[in-house]
Formats: C-alpha cells, sequence, structure tokens
C-alpha cells in the first residue's frame, strides 16, 4: 500500500469526517479503503500478508498481556443483566454466500455498578439453522453447556456442574 497523505482535517467523534485521506473513500456514514485490495495497518506500516486489518502494539511490556483491541457497547438506556459485546465469524459456504459460522460473546450476568459478573458465551450453528450458545464460561469460571446437556468433555461420563 502506497505510503498515505497526512490528514488534512479531523472532525466529530470517532472516525468523524476524514477530508482527503488518500486510499479511502466516504459514502454517506461509511468509509472504507477504495481500492479493496488493500490493506489496513495499525501501528505497523507492513500489514501480515493475506490480511485486512493488523493491529500491532509494541511495547517494552514482556512478561504480561497488553490490551490491543477494545469493543465496547454502551447503552442510552439502564445497563441490565444480558447487555453485552460480541465478535461474529463470517465465511463464505459453498454456493457462495456469506454466512454466520461462530459467534463468541461476553455478556454481563450481573450489571449492578461495583458488582459487575460477566461470562463469555460460544456459539456455533448446525445443519443450516441459526446460531446457538453451545458453552459458556461462567462467572465462577466453570464451563457450563447451554444448548443441552449432551455435551460432553473428554469422555461422557464427565459433566460439567451447574
Amino acid at each position: 500500500m502506497a505510503d498515505m497523505p497526512p490528514f488534512s482535517g479531523v472532525s466529530g467523534p470517532g472516525l468523524g469526517t476524514i477530508l482527503a485521506l488518500g486510499g479511502w473513500t466516504r459514502t454517506g456514514t461509511v468509509v472504507h479503503l477504495t481500492t479493496i485490495t488493500d490493506q489496513v495497518g495499525v501501528g505497523t506500516v507492513t500489514p501480515l500478508a493475506g490480511s485486512k486489518l493488523n493491529i500491532v502494539q509494541d511495547n517494552a511490556s514482556n512478561a504480561t498481556v497488553t490490551d490491543v483491541l477494545a469493543i465496547d457497547h454502551t447503552t442510552s438506556g439502564g445497563a441490565a443483566a444480558g447487555i453485552g459485546t460480541a465478535v461474529l465469524l463470517r465465511t463464505e459456504d459453498d454456493g457462495g454466500l456469506v454466512v454466520d459460522a461462530g459467534r463468541v460473546s461476553a455478556v454481563l450476568t450481573s450489571a449492578i455498578s461495583g458488582a459487575v459478573d460477566s461470562a463469555l458465551d460460544f456459539f456455533t450453528r448446525q445443519a443450516g439453522g441459526a446460531l446457538t450458545a453451545r458453552w459458556r464460561i461462567a462467572t465462577g469460571g466453570g464451563l457450563l453447556p447451554l444448548s443441552d446437556n449432551n455435551r460432553p468433555i473428554g469422555t461422557n461420563s464427565f459433566r460439567p456442574q451447574s
């Protein structure tokens, strides 16, 4: 990807209005790469080959985990148990349609300020059906089946406890 010219102006919250930024096109409220084969590098000038987005955080932390990406869900109403955010994974099927293949979501099981509890849910689909929550890593760290109780871990005699 060729070097992009410097910004000539930015306004508004979030992405806002980007003016005269080479490589990008704005269509209404959507900002996208002008050339479909281009890549986006955040923190890098050499994005990973084959990736569309490569985010790099280079710092002196060599023995800790660093948050490189934050995905927020806020609400104009009062947050309650069940509010969450997710990453939807999609891919193309043999008919050329892009379909939902999986989802990982983080959900608050208690949204009480100062006493928040959360869980991590994993969704898959079967036989063309809708994405269905299959497993949950619960607040206390337990692994719980969500869609039914017939999801063995290792052997049929072992079942997670709810």
